[in-house]
């Protein structure tokens, strides 16, 4: 969590699930559309462990995708 920014290196030292890293774990979880309850159930843990060559590769296909659209992504975006 604290690689991916949402937890602050510096908000807890000891290692215990307190209220920062449930906070950090709700914000992981809104970014990944999975149901943002700050517990780490098995679609989290799921998300959490995406081998890093795999975002790297849905991130060049959505770069693809969003380039098709030409820059015209229309009012709402």
């Amino acid at each position: 969590l604290i690689y991916t920014g949402d937890l602050d290196a510096g908000a807890n030292s000891a290692q215990v699930f307190d209220s920062f890293v449930e906070a950090g774990v709700r914000r992981f979880q809104t970014r990944h559309g999975v149901n943002a309850t700050g517990v780490v159930s098995r679609q989290t843990y799921q998300a959490l462990n995406v081998p890093v060559q795999e975002r790297l590769r849905q991130l060049e296909l959505n770069l693809v995708r969003l380039r098709a659209f030409s820059g015209n992504l229309g009012n709402r975006h």
